[in-house]
Formats: C-alpha cells, structure tokens, sequence
C-alpha cells in the first residue's frame, strides 16, 4: 500500500525535480547541493485522477488544497541528488506529525529516503526544515476559496503567488501541469535558509500552453 501511494504521486507530480532524469545524481555526499525546491502539489487534481485509491487525502471531508510533495536538494546546473546515504526507518511517532503536510506514510518514507538523507540533516531536521518551508508560502486567497474551476495565464498564477509572499518573484517557482492543461504542482526555490530565491538549472513551467486551469476541492 505504501509503495502504491508514492507510485501514485510520482505520476501526479510528473515524475522526478524539474531536470531530466539523465542530469540527476544517484549518488552524492550529504550536504552537497545549491538550494532546495519546495513541491506542492494540488489535490483536487491528484484525486480526480486516483480518487480513493490514495487514502485520506481524497476523502469527501478532506477538500483539500495544495499539500507538500517534498523539500528536494537541487543544484544550480539542474542536477540534483538522490538516495545519498542509507537511510533509517521514519519511526511513527514523526511520521504522525508529518501527516499534516505530507499526506501518506509512504510519501514520508519514500522522501526521507530519496530526498532527505541528501540534505546534509538529521532526519528530525530535514522534517522541520519540510515544516517550516510549507508554513512559510502564503497561499494566494483566490485558491483558499476556490469553488469553481479557475482559468488563468502562467503569468498571473505567478503573480498571485508573488503578491501573497513578500520578497517572491516570477522567476523563484515554476508550474506544472497535465497534457489538459490542468494544474498539477507549483515548485518554488528556496535557500539554505528556507528563503525565497531564483531558480536555477533546468527549474522552469511544463505546461503545454501559457494558460492553465485550477480543479477545486470536491
């Protein structure tokens, strides 16, 4: 069940960090990367495709919005690490806390593994890190209260998330969305210091056009 859910938000979120698989590292030293990019990723769509198959999160009472896919090292050229060093069990205990930003043990597992042992932290760290990176963005209100489907340029969805989050720019997030052109995940970049910061490398949108739309919360 696990595996089947980190399967899922995979495809949800279009695979692996905005560079080709080709340009990532599947071995790095912890610590060693740029900046971090901060995945989001927009529920309503995830869930109209996967529906109850992914747990909680799809449950008629949830109605949930953007949730966090993961905190992933990233490195300037595009490249990024992954998988650097062994990596431990998340024993229950943070995997509870963690629910509320990550919606799935397997998730949680499978980004500590993946993505996690990259950062240079301990795993109780890399999951505040998480926290604190997801509390940080101010989500712009017109998708705090979406209950109609939203139409808008790529240009104005950065600009939304821009005017709700002092200090962010066009150039520190990209978007992502299905062949539809429905959106799947916002990515922003941060720095070590979990600040808003340009992105670098290959970071940049995949969308099919310049205009995308947002699935509200059933």
């Amino acid at each position: 069940m696990h595996r089947a859910i980190v399967i899922l938000f995979v495809l949800f979120a279009g695979g692996l960090p905005a560079a080709a698989q080709t340009a990532a590292q599947t071995t790095a030293k912890p610590g060693q990367f740029d900046y971090y990019l901060l995945s989001l990723s927009w529920s309503p769509q995830f869930c109209a495709k996967h529906g109850m198959r992914s747990g909680s999160q799809c449950a008629p009472a949830a109605r949930q919005g953007f949730v966090a896919h993961g905190l992933w090292p990233e490195n300037e050229n595009g490249g990024f690490p992954l998988s650097c060093r062994p990596a431990a069990r998340v024993p229950d205990r943070l995997v509870e806390r963690m629910l509320a930003f990550l919606p799935g043990e397997g998730l949680i597992q499978h980004e500590w593994a993946t993505h996690g042992t990259c950062s240079g932290l301990a795993m109780d760290d890399y999951f505040d890190s998480l926290a604190r990176a997801f509390r940080k963005v101010q989500l712009p209100s017109p998708l705090t209260t979406l209950r109609q489907p939203l139409t808008a340029s790529l240009e104005r969805i950065k600009q939304m998330f821009a005017e709700a989050n002092p200090g962010m720019t066009e150039r520190m997030m990209a978007v992502l969305c299905t062949p539809a052109g429905e959106v799947s995940e916002i990515r922003l970049c941060l720095d070590r210091r979990l600040d808003f910061r340009t992105c670098g490398g290959l970071v940049a949108d995949r969308c099919r056009s310049d205009q995308a739309w947002f699935r509200p919360p059933q």
